[in-house]
């Protein structure tokens, strides 16, 4: 970790393209719903949120904007973004209007316990020398 905290911190990236597949589970059928996209950047651009959509004239897929960022966004944001995107919100509501699978709310399932990666949290980005990495 001290590597990153002293020194990758400082490296400035020029190009990224970070892509992943992410699965949202939902309490109606087809109940798995797969969807993907990544993060883009080429310096000195902002950072670039796409979601990949099916190509339905050359086959395979192709990427749209979602939205433009000045800051490099944490992985778990990159998919909240793309999962409000497809609206995947609406589709997890019940019979009772809320959205919640026997008492507990989903988007405390979902979240889990750890939701960014170590040098993502707030604590690792106060313990790095620079924050040009995210920049």
């Amino acid at each position: 970790k001290s590597l990153h905290y002293e020194w990758l911190c400082n490296a400035l990236p020029a190009y990224i393209v970070l892509p992943r597949t992410y699965t949202r589970s939902i309490t109606k059928p087809p109940f798995l719903i797969n969807y993907s996209g990544c993060t883009f950047r080429t310096y000195p651009g902002k950072y670039q949120v796409l979601l990949e959509v099916p190509d339905e004239k050359k086959g395979g897929g192709r990427y749209e904007l979602t939205m433009n960022l000045d800051k490099r966004p944490a992985l778990s944001d990159v998919r909240d973004y793309l999962a409000k995107e497809l609206q995947l919100d609406a589709l997890d509501d019940n019979e009772a209007g809320d959205k919640k699978l026997l008492g507990v709310d989903l988007n405390v399932l979902r979240q889990g316990v750890v939701t960014k990666t170590w040098w993502e949290q707030d604590g690792a980005i106060e313990q790095s020398v620079s924050d040009k990495w995210r920049d």
